[in-house]
């Protein structure tokens, strides 16, 4: 993905000092390079030498789509504090890996982290609120294999099947 503001990279950073200082021992790993709305690389690594933080964010670049998995497997949380999201793929990529997600209530994102056991949605520009998801995602156990299951009923074939269902039954209304 890209390192871009919309994405609020900057926003789960501003989170990891509380987090250290509640005793949370959070580690964030920035996914990402540049992208066409810009490459905010350079202060985001800003950010963290100013919050003092460059033990616990960790900045991977680029990562190729077939090696996502290794990443994300590698993580216990997702989290995308965006500002302005469509319907957001990369959440279901990371329930496939059994990760809960954390995100802020703009686009799509609840209609895809659409109940409690599948992560949190806060609203857009709380930091408080999401400190708070991001400390209880952390300390939650969560059930992995529903995470799993969850992002394979919700891929794009299933998708696909309901949409035309849908279509279907809206055109048999019609007549």
């Amino acid at each position: 993905g890209g390192l871009c503001e919309r994405k609020g990279f900057h926003r789960v950073i501003d989170c990891l000092p509380a987090l250290r200082d509640q005793g949370t021992d959070a580690h964030l790993l920035v996914v990402g390079g540049p992208s066409p709305e810009g490459d905010w690389t350079e202060r985001l690594q800003a950010q963290v030498r100013q919050l003092a933080l460059q033990d616990r964010v960790h900045f991977t670049g680029p990562v190729p789509p077939d090696d996502l998995h290794r990443v994300l497997g590698a993580a216990d949380v997702f989290v995308l504090a965006t500002r302005n999201e469509g319907w957001a793929n990369v959440f279901l990529e990371a329930m496939a890996c059994g990760l809960p997600v954390v995100t802020t209530d703009v686009g799509g994102n609840a209609e895809v982290v659409c109940r409690p056991e599948l992560g949190a949605v806060v609203p857009f520009g709380d930091p408080q609120a999401l400190t708070a998801a991001l400390r209880a995602a952390l300390q939650r156990t969560w059930d992995r294999a529903a995470l799993r299951a969850h992002a394979e009923a919700n891929d794009w074939e299933g998708r696909i099947d309901v949409l035309e269902a849908e279509f279907r039954a809206l055109w048999r209304a019609k007549l």
